[in-house]
Protein backbone atom coordinates (compact mmCIF):
# COMPACT_ATOMS: atom_id res chain seq x y z
CA UNK A 1 0.00 0.00 0.00
CA UNK A 2 1.38 3.43 -0.53
CA UNK A 3 -0.23 7.44 0.33
CA UNK A 4 -3.60 8.16 -0.67
CA UNK A 5 -4.95 4.32 0.22
CA UNK A 6 -7.76 3.41 2.32
CA UNK A 7 -7.13 3.38 5.76
CA UNK A 8 -7.70 0.39 7.44
CA UNK A 9 -10.50 -0.02 10.24
CA UNK A 10 -10.20 0.17 14.02
CA UNK A 11 -13.15 -1.73 15.24
CA UNK A 12 -11.16 -5.40 15.91
CA UNK A 13 -9.01 -3.17 18.86
CA UNK A 14 -9.67 -3.64 22.65
CA UNK A 15 -10.10 -0.79 24.43
CA UNK A 16 -8.10 0.29 27.20
CA UNK A 17 -8.53 3.92 27.81
CA UNK A 18 -10.82 6.72 25.65
CA UNK A 19 -12.11 4.45 23.86
CA UNK A 20 -14.05 3.48 21.66
CA UNK A 21 -13.36 5.03 18.66
CA UNK A 22 -13.39 4.97 15.12
CA UNK A 23 -12.40 6.63 11.80
CA UNK A 24 -14.63 9.76 11.16
CA UNK A 25 -15.20 11.22 8.05
CA UNK A 26 -14.79 14.70 7.83
CA UNK A 27 -11.94 13.97 10.98
CA UNK A 28 -8.13 13.57 10.85
CA UNK A 29 -7.13 10.65 12.82
CA UNK A 30 -3.40 9.48 14.30
CA UNK A 31 -2.89 6.05 14.50
CA UNK A 32 0.32 5.15 16.69
CA UNK A 33 2.05 1.69 17.15
CA UNK A 34 4.17 1.53 20.00
CA UNK A 35 4.93 -0.39 23.02
CA UNK A 36 5.48 0.23 27.13
CA UNK A 37 9.32 -1.50 26.40
CA UNK A 38 10.01 0.72 24.03
CA UNK A 39 11.77 3.71 24.90
CA UNK A 40 11.18 5.71 22.43
CA UNK A 41 7.74 4.94 22.37
CA UNK A 42 7.56 6.21 25.71
CA UNK A 43 9.63 9.26 24.94
CA UNK A 44 6.49 10.18 22.32
CA UNK A 45 3.72 9.88 24.77
CA UNK A 46 3.47 13.02 26.63
CA UNK A 47 4.44 14.78 23.14
CA UNK A 48 1.12 13.45 21.96
CA UNK A 49 -0.73 14.06 24.71
CA UNK A 50 0.15 17.67 24.12
CA UNK A 51 -1.02 17.20 20.52
CA UNK A 52 -4.53 16.01 21.46
CA UNK A 53 -4.92 18.88 23.68
CA UNK A 54 -3.90 21.17 21.08
CA UNK A 55 -5.96 19.65 18.31
CA UNK A 56 -9.61 18.60 20.07
CA UNK A 57 -10.79 18.24 16.34
CA UNK A 58 -7.98 14.97 15.82
CA UNK A 59 -8.56 11.86 17.21
CA UNK A 60 -5.27 10.07 18.78
CA UNK A 61 -5.52 6.39 18.99
CA UNK A 62 -2.32 4.39 20.13
CA UNK A 63 -2.15 0.99 19.31
CA UNK A 64 -0.14 -1.79 21.20
CA UNK A 65 0.02 -5.56 20.57
CA UNK A 66 0.98 -6.31 24.71
CA UNK A 67 -1.72 -8.05 27.62
CA UNK A 68 -3.95 -5.78 29.39
CA UNK A 69 -2.39 -6.24 33.05
CA UNK A 70 0.94 -4.56 31.08
CA UNK A 71 -0.66 -1.61 29.20
CA UNK A 72 -2.98 -0.99 32.05
CA UNK A 73 -0.22 -0.50 34.36
CA UNK A 74 2.13 1.26 32.21
CA UNK A 75 -0.51 3.85 31.49
CA UNK A 76 -1.52 3.82 35.59
CA UNK A 77 2.36 5.04 35.85
CA UNK A 78 2.17 7.43 33.07
CA UNK A 79 -1.16 9.35 34.44
CA UNK A 80 -2.09 12.55 33.16
CA UNK A 81 0.89 12.16 30.77
CA UNK A 82 -0.70 9.53 28.66
CA UNK A 83 -4.36 11.40 28.12
CA UNK A 84 -5.69 10.10 24.94
CA UNK A 85 -7.40 6.79 23.29
CA UNK A 86 -5.30 3.64 24.20
CA UNK A 87 -5.95 0.67 22.43
CA UNK A 88 -4.90 -3.29 22.25
CA UNK A 89 -4.37 -4.98 18.84
CA UNK A 90 -4.06 -9.01 20.05
CA UNK A 91 -5.62 -10.07 17.12
CA UNK A 92 -2.87 -8.11 14.73
CA UNK A 93 -5.64 -7.29 12.32
CA UNK A 94 -5.05 -3.05 12.73
CA UNK A 95 -1.38 -3.87 12.82
CA UNK A 96 -1.55 -5.82 9.55
CA UNK A 97 -3.85 -3.11 7.96
CA UNK A 98 -1.04 -0.29 9.01
CA UNK A 99 2.38 -1.66 10.00
CA UNK A 100 2.81 -4.52 7.73
CA UNK A 101 0.79 -2.66 4.48
CA UNK A 102 2.88 -0.09 4.40
CA UNK A 103 6.24 -1.67 5.02
CA UNK A 104 7.23 -0.38 8.65
CA UNK A 105 9.03 -2.26 10.74
CA UNK A 106 9.98 0.01 13.69
CA UNK A 107 8.12 1.53 16.80
CA UNK A 108 7.15 4.09 17.37
CA UNK A 109 5.33 4.77 14.33
CA UNK A 110 2.46 6.90 13.33
CA UNK A 111 -0.17 6.85 10.70
CA UNK A 112 -2.35 10.11 9.63
CA UNK A 113 -5.61 9.73 8.31
CA UNK A 114 -7.29 12.09 6.32
CA UNK A 115 -10.89 13.41 5.81
CA UNK A 116 -11.56 10.94 3.55
CA UNK A 117 -10.64 7.92 5.47
CA UNK A 118 -7.02 7.78 3.50
CA UNK A 119 -3.68 7.31 4.57
CA UNK A 120 -1.69 11.11 4.42
CA UNK A 121 1.59 10.44 6.14
CA UNK A 122 3.59 7.89 7.86
CA UNK A 123 6.57 8.68 10.12
CA UNK A 124 7.87 9.21 13.88
CA UNK A 125 4.98 10.60 15.83
CA UNK A 126 7.86 12.84 17.15
CA UNK A 127 7.61 14.90 13.67
CA UNK A 128 3.91 14.84 13.49
CA UNK A 129 2.80 17.98 14.33
CA UNK A 130 4.38 19.38 11.28
CA UNK A 131 2.85 16.98 9.20
CA UNK A 132 -0.98 17.95 11.11
CA UNK A 133 -0.42 21.83 9.82
CA UNK A 134 0.02 21.30 6.55
CA UNK A 135 -2.35 18.20 5.71
CA UNK A 136 -5.37 20.70 7.73
CA UNK A 137 -3.99 24.12 5.74
CA UNK A 138 -4.01 21.85 2.23
CA UNK A 139 -7.56 20.71 3.39
CA UNK A 140 -8.97 23.61 4.57
CA UNK A 141 -7.62 25.45 1.50
CA UNK A 142 -9.39 22.47 -1.02
CA UNK A 143 -12.79 23.53 0.86
CA UNK A 144 -11.92 27.35 0.18
CA UNK A 145 -10.73 26.97 -3.28
CA UNK A 146 -14.04 24.74 -3.68
CA UNK A 147 -16.34 27.60 -2.41
CA UNK A 148 -14.61 29.90 -4.69
CA UNK A 149 -15.50 28.44 -8.02
CA UNK A 150 -19.04 28.55 -6.46
CA UNK A 151 -19.84 25.41 -4.98
CA UNK A 152 -21.76 25.87 -1.45
CA UNK A 153 -20.75 24.99 1.44
CA UNK A 154 -22.07 21.60 2.45
CA UNK A 155 -20.87 20.65 -1.31
CA UNK A 156 -17.21 21.58 -0.84
CA UNK A 157 -16.88 19.39 2.45
CA UNK A 158 -18.72 16.29 1.27
CA UNK A 159 -16.15 16.56 -1.47
CA UNK A 160 -13.64 17.04 0.97
CA UNK A 161 -14.56 13.65 3.03
CA UNK A 162 -16.15 11.24 0.12
CA UNK A 163 -13.62 12.44 -2.74
CA UNK A 164 -9.91 11.05 -2.31
CA UNK A 165 -7.45 12.75 -4.28
CA UNK A 166 -6.82 16.43 -5.71
CA UNK A 167 -8.85 19.76 -6.58
CA UNK A 168 -9.69 18.25 -10.02
CA UNK A 169 -10.82 14.79 -8.45
CA UNK A 170 -13.20 16.82 -6.47
CA UNK A 171 -14.72 19.04 -9.08
CA UNK A 172 -15.17 15.34 -11.34
CA UNK A 173 -16.88 14.20 -8.48
CA UNK A 174 -18.80 17.37 -7.59
CA UNK A 175 -19.94 17.35 -11.32
CA UNK A 176 -20.74 13.44 -11.05
CA UNK A 177 -23.14 13.92 -8.16
CA UNK A 178 -24.33 17.50 -9.19
CA UNK A 179 -27.90 16.29 -8.90
CA UNK A 180 -27.54 14.72 -5.65
CA UNK A 181 -29.64 16.48 -3.45
CA UNK A 182 -28.57 14.87 -0.56
CA UNK A 183 -25.40 16.82 -0.78
CA UNK A 184 -27.34 20.12 0.36
CA UNK A 185 -29.63 18.44 2.66
CA UNK A 186 -27.23 16.64 4.74
CA UNK A 187 -24.77 18.29 6.96
CA UNK A 188 -21.20 16.43 6.59
CA UNK A 189 -20.38 17.77 10.00
CA UNK A 190 -22.72 17.55 12.53
CA UNK A 191 -23.05 20.68 15.29
CA UNK A 192 -22.20 20.97 17.65
CA UNK A 193 -18.80 19.52 17.50
CA UNK A 194 -15.36 20.15 17.11
CA UNK A 195 -14.69 17.22 14.32
CA UNK A 196 -15.40 19.07 11.09
CA UNK A 197 -12.85 20.08 8.78
CA UNK A 198 -12.07 23.96 7.77
CA UNK A 199 -12.38 27.07 9.93
CA UNK A 200 -9.32 28.58 11.69
CA UNK A 201 -7.53 26.82 9.00
CA UNK A 202 -8.38 23.92 11.48
CA UNK A 203 -6.64 24.40 14.44
CA UNK A 204 -9.05 23.07 16.99
CA UNK A 205 -8.71 25.43 19.21
CA UNK A 206 -11.34 24.62 22.74
CA UNK A 207 -13.19 27.95 22.37
CA UNK A 208 -14.59 26.25 18.50
CA UNK A 209 -17.38 24.27 19.50
CA UNK A 210 -19.73 24.34 16.45
CA UNK A 211 -19.65 23.03 13.12
CA UNK A 212 -20.59 26.72 11.60
CA UNK A 213 -17.59 28.05 13.84
CA UNK A 214 -15.47 25.45 11.70
CA UNK A 215 -16.46 26.37 8.18
CA UNK A 216 -14.29 28.53 5.74
CA UNK A 217 -15.96 31.57 4.39
CA UNK A 218 -15.57 31.93 0.65
CA UNK A 219 -12.08 33.75 -0.13
CA UNK A 220 -11.14 33.48 3.25
CA UNK A 221 -8.17 31.60 2.36
CA UNK A 222 -5.90 34.69 1.87
CA UNK A 223 -2.67 35.77 2.15
CA UNK A 224 -2.71 36.55 6.23
CA UNK A 225 -3.65 33.01 6.66
CA UNK A 226 -0.85 31.50 3.88
CA UNK A 227 1.44 33.81 6.56
CA UNK A 228 0.13 32.38 9.37
CA UNK A 229 0.63 28.94 7.86
CA UNK A 230 4.04 30.09 7.12
CA UNK A 231 4.95 31.15 10.27
CA UNK A 232 3.71 28.15 12.08
CA UNK A 233 5.58 25.82 9.83
CA UNK A 234 8.99 27.56 10.42
CA UNK A 235 8.02 27.26 14.13
CA UNK A 236 7.82 23.69 13.53
CA UNK A 237 10.74 23.54 11.77
CA UNK A 238 13.19 25.21 14.70
CA UNK A 239 11.13 22.64 16.80
CA UNK A 240 11.84 19.51 14.75
CA UNK A 241 15.61 20.84 14.86
CA UNK A 242 15.96 21.30 18.46
CA UNK A 243 14.26 18.05 18.87
CA UNK A 244 16.89 16.31 16.44
CA UNK A 245 19.64 18.09 17.79
CA UNK A 246 18.34 16.17 21.43
CA UNK A 247 18.18 13.14 19.67
CA UNK A 248 21.81 13.40 18.43
CA UNK A 249 23.39 14.12 21.58
CA UNK A 250 21.13 11.27 23.69
CA UNK A 251 22.37 9.00 20.42
CA UNK A 252 26.05 9.90 21.38
CA UNK A 253 25.50 9.51 24.97
CA UNK A 254 24.47 6.09 23.93
CA UNK A 255 26.98 5.54 21.51
CA UNK A 256 29.64 6.95 24.62
CA UNK A 257 28.57 4.38 26.97
CA UNK A 258 28.31 1.34 24.55
CA UNK A 259 31.84 1.95 23.60
CA UNK A 260 32.92 1.88 27.78
CA UNK A 261 30.87 -1.20 28.04
CA UNK A 262 32.56 -3.06 25.35
CA UNK A 263 35.97 -1.71 26.88
CA UNK A 264 34.79 -3.27 30.21
CA UNK A 265 33.75 -6.73 28.85
CA UNK A 266 37.36 -8.00 28.10
CA UNK A 267 38.30 -6.61 31.38
CA UNK A 268 35.79 -8.78 33.09
CA UNK A 269 36.93 -11.98 31.54
CA UNK A 270 40.50 -11.04 31.86
CA UNK A 271 40.01 -10.88 35.56
CA UNK A 272 38.18 -14.30 35.36
CA UNK A 273 40.45 -16.15 33.76
CA UNK A 274 43.54 -14.58 35.82
CA UNK A 275 41.15 -15.41 39.06
CA UNK A 276 40.88 -18.64 37.60
CA UNK A 277 44.27 -19.60 37.10
CA UNK A 278 45.34 -17.86 40.81
CA UNK A 279 42.98 -20.77 42.13
CA UNK A 280 44.87 -23.45 40.05
CA UNK A 281 48.19 -22.04 40.88
CA UNK A 282 47.18 -22.12 44.92
CA UNK A 283 45.95 -25.56 44.49
CA UNK A 284 48.89 -26.57 42.89
CA UNK A 285 51.44 -25.40 45.71
CA UNK A 286 48.64 -26.08 48.27
CA UNK A 287 47.96 -30.12 47.56
CA UNK A 288 51.59 -31.46 48.75
CA UNK A 289 51.49 -29.29 51.70
CA UNK A 290 47.97 -30.97 52.49
CA UNK A 291 49.23 -34.51 51.83
CA UNK A 292 52.57 -33.75 53.82
CA UNK A 293 50.96 -32.58 56.59
CA UNK A 294 48.17 -35.81 56.31
CA UNK A 295 51.56 -38.41 56.60
CA UNK A 296 52.89 -36.55 59.42
CA UNK A 297 53.03 -38.82 62.31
Amino acid sequence: MSLGDPAGPLDSLQWVKNGPQKLQKGRFTVVEFWATWCPPCRASIPHITNLAKKYPGITFVGVSNEDMGTVQSFLASMGSQADYAIALDSTQTVNAAYMRAFRQNGIPCAFLVGPDLTVRWVGHPMNLEEQIVQQLSETNGLVAQLQEMGFSDRKARHAINDAPGDLDAKISWLAEHSEDAALEATDPCPAPSVNCVGGAMGWGSPGQTTAEEHRIPAGSAGADNQESVRQRMAQLARERAARRQEGEALHKQMEAERAVGKRRLPLFWLSMILFYLLLIVAARFLKPLIQQQGRAP
